[in-house]
């Protein structure tokens, strides 16, 4: 019914709605109406992560590149880092790097260089063991493992929770916690 009539209209339309998130777990969990679920849910697509498809890296970036204008070509160098990377920020991280590579470049090649060096230089998240800490208590144990295990699962919460046997809702209770001032870095 448009707002202000008082007759309704018919109308034909398709509602496409995306989520990174597990929403069968979060119904499980209490988070998400599973009413609404039922509603929006009737023909799920999965799309896997960009690091779960390294091999989408480079195309990816070749389109990009030309969807900016952008000449330029990657150095040999350039798609070697490209394709290295993880990408836990998925394809909105890539496509960051890339932009941020496309303003560095005077040439018409992309150099190694240009790659931001968070990438370029990503070190893994040292475990308790590798920090100062000389007693640590069982909240820097737990924070240091939870970190860990969400950066070998490349950023994926859902997984992480379940490699670490927890509900994903405690999960990101935890790392809302530790976002605060805490005993350590919370996740890149």
């Amino acid at each position: 019914m448009p707002l202000g009539s008082t007759e309704e209209r018919r109308v034909d339309a398709r509602v496409v709605a995306a989520t990174n998130r597990d929403l069968e777990a979060a119904v499980r969990a209490g988070a998400f109406r599973e009413d609404f679920y039922y509603r929006v849910n009737v023909f799920a697509i999965r799309v896997p992560a960009l690091r779960e498809r390294p091999e989408d890296v480079l195309p990816i970036s070749e389109r990009f590149l030309q969807a900016r204008g952008a000449a330029g070509r990657l150095t040999p160098g350039a798609r070697a880092r490209l394709r290295a990377h993880p990408w836990p920020g998925n394809v909105r991280e890539l496509e960051n790097a890339l932009e941020r590579a496309v303003v560095l470049t005077k040439g018409e090649t992309i150099p190694r260089s240009a790659i931001p060096d968070k990438i370029v230089d990503r070190k893994a998240e040292p475990l308790v063991a590798d920090r100062a800490h000389a007693n640590p208590t069982l909240d820097v144990v737990e924070q240091a493992y939870i970190l860990w295990v969400l950066q070998s699962e490349g950023g994926n919460k859902t997984r992480a929770a379940e490699v670490l046997g927890i509900d994903p809702s405690t999960l990101y209770r935890k790392l809302s916690r530790y976002e605060g001032p805490g005993p350590g870095p919370g996740p890149e």
